[in-house]
């Protein structure tokens, strides 16, 4: 199936990106210092899945199996019992962190991390985000119109031969639902302008 890009929205797309970076700069400033918070020293790909497609469920789980392996060494239960306790409120600090930051992201989906463990936008990423401020039309009928609109622009600019009038559009009517050129065209100022 054809489909023909009619505009890409600078606006959008600015947008766009500055969300994208917004995000990753947010990532990227606290999320490392909430992770360390519960003995995770670098994000790696596998941990930002975890956290970002799967609610943290693999990290929680992980960080509770340690919790539970060191406190296992010690054999007074008041001890464990409170470190227990001190464990799970640095989980739930983090956790509040963690989703605070995951509210605020956007565009997750196209976010990635690196070797050094910082979160950054590929540049495949980017221009399937680009893509996102482009509209396209695929139907057939829209297609034949934009076609036909092009080859009017086409003429409209070759009559003129780029020096195009500021008010171009007074050398045509609707005449029976048809655009005609307006009979009071003055034909001598189109040569001279077309002439400039």
């Amino acid at each position: 199936m054809e489909k023909i890009i009619v505009k890409e929205d600078s606006i959008k797309k600015n947008e766009i990106l500055s969300q994208v970076y917004d995000s990753i700069n947010l990532i990227n400033a606290r999320l490392p210092r909430a992770l360390k918070e519960i003995g995770i020293d670098k994000i790696t790909p596998e941990l930002f899945d975890d956290l970002f497609k799967y609610n943290a469920i693999k990290t929680e789980k992980d960080y509770f199996t340690k919790v539970d392996k060191d406190l296992s060494k010690l054999s007074t239960e008041i001890i464990k019992t409170n470190m227990y306790f001190d464990a799970k409120e640095a989980y739930d600090r983090f956790y509040e962190i963690y989703t605070s930051i995951f509210r605020q992201t956007k565009y997750i989906e196209y976010l990635s991390i690196n070797k050094n463990g910082t979160c950054e936008l590929s540049k495949k990423n980017e221009s399937e985000i680009i893509e996102l401020a482009k509209i396209y039309i695929s139907d057939s009928k829209e297609i034949e119109v934009y076609k036909a609109h092009c080859e009017a622009a086409n003429q409209l600019n070759k009559m003129f031969s780029g020096n195009i009038p500021l008010m171009w559009y007074k050398y045509f009517i609707v005449d029976n639902d048809k655009i005609v050129p307006h009979e009071d065209t003055d034909y001598s100022t189109l040569i001279s302008s077309s002439k400039h």
